[in-house]
């Protein structure tokens, strides 16, 4: 949940090339794993409560968090991972994770 209105001030967290730097306290322990498992991370926002909280990744890629709808939404927009033209299995692997 975001903190940014709550008057959360930023917190510091370390990345991945020991620098440190200021991030959005909803989102400080999802940036220092990803710094901490080696990748580089060049932005991040929690969204504020407009948008979802977005890690931006060093290599062009972004990490998003978004309610289990949503991520379903998305998934539809691509070929199902099992290549066999249904979603059973991606949608068996998401229950066993989530």
């Amino acid at each position: 949940m975001c903190q940014h209105t709550s008057g959360a001030k930023q917190r510091e967290v370390l990345l991945w090339d020991g620098r440190r730097a200021w991030v959005d306290p909803c989102i400080a322990l999802l940036v220092e794993g990803i710094n901490s498992a080696g990748l580089p991370t060049v932005a991040s926002c929690c969204g504020h409560g407009c948008q979802p909280p977005r890690v931006d990744l060093a290599d062009g890629r972004v990490v998003m968090i978004v309610d289990q709808a949503t991520a379903d939404e998305i998934a539809q927009r691509y070929a199902p991972i099992t290549g066999e033209g249904d979603r059973t299995r991606f949608d068996a692997v998401t229950r066993e994770v989530g």
